[in-house]
């Protein structure tokens, strides 16, 4: 009886030093994928096609990824989860450039470290998933990308962007564009990047019944803001030309997670 009760009492115990390890395990992953994010502080966000008197939208405070997500990063997610490797995935779901310049299942090598594209929206969004985060909202990526470049915190963004939309540099490994003083890289200069309602942030109240290419078009061009920020502007006006199922190959993503 005594070795009976000793097996189930020793199998207990395994039992529960596999789950303790399991929690561990976890709270690890957890804290990695922290460690890897910047905080964003709280900020007022006005969204490009407000009006004038239309009050700003507050955005609480979050973690984003410091830098953009790498063909690496994507690959090694491709290996965990199949159904997201080069033509795996229904047309409905991503269409035919989606990781187009892969050869087989993984990316050139030259490719490792730069910034992965020719993903859909859905397979950015199952990335952050898989990792526990999410995309984030365009009010949060925006308010993120406002802020000043951390070696040049006085010198104004918007013609510097305007130059990079010019020449992007598609090809530049993550973190070596510039670093904001948020310790967020590369939200400009490098490629465009995903966010979670990419069209729905773009309509206002009338394009909503009329369709969104209004907002961008006649009068709507001349609303509020987008007159004064061409940059912003041309952000906008790339969304809501989106898909959700378009893979690009100057679009990519990073993630984003709630406090």
């Amino acid at each position: 009886m005594a070795g009976k009760t000793g097996g189930r009492l020793g199998r207990m115990a395994q039992g529960a030093l596999c789950l303790t390890i399991g929690l561990f395990s976890s709270a690890a992953h957890a804290r990695n994928a922290t460690a890897e994010m910047a905080l964003v502080p709280a900020g007022l966000f006005r969204p490009l096609l407000a009006a004038e008197n239309e009050a700003a939208v507050r955005v609480n405070a979050f973690r984003l990824d410091r830098y953009a997500v790498t063909h690496a990063e994507f690959h090694r997610f491709t290996i965990e989860h199949p159904e997201w490797r080069p033509g795996r995935p229904a047309r409905i779901l991503a269409d035919r450039n989606y990781l187009r310049d892969w050869s087989g299942n993984g990316p050139p090598a030259a490719l490792a470290r730069t910034p992965v594209v020719n993903v859909s929206w859905f397979a950015a969004r199952a990335y952050c998933a898989a990792r526990g985060k999410r995309l984030p909202f365009t009010a949060e990526w925006e308010l993120a990308a406002a802020a000043p470049d951390a070696a040049a915190p006085r010198t104004p963004m918007s013609a510097r962007i305007l130059e990079w939309y010019g020449r992007p540099n598609l090809a530049a490994p993550v973190g070596s564009v510039y670093r904001n003083v948020h310790g967020v890289y590369d939200l400009h200069g490098s490629v465009w990047e995903w966010t979670e309602d990419f069209t729905a942030a773009t309509l206002d109240r009338d394009s909503r019944d009329s369709g969104q290419g209004e907002a961008f078009c006649g009068g709507g061009a001349n609303a509020a803001r987008a007159r004064d920020d061409y940059a912003s502007f041309m952000r906008y006006a790339l969304r809501s030309s989106l898909k959700a199922r378009y893979a690009a190959r100057n679009l990519g993503f990073r993630c984003a997670a709630d406090l």
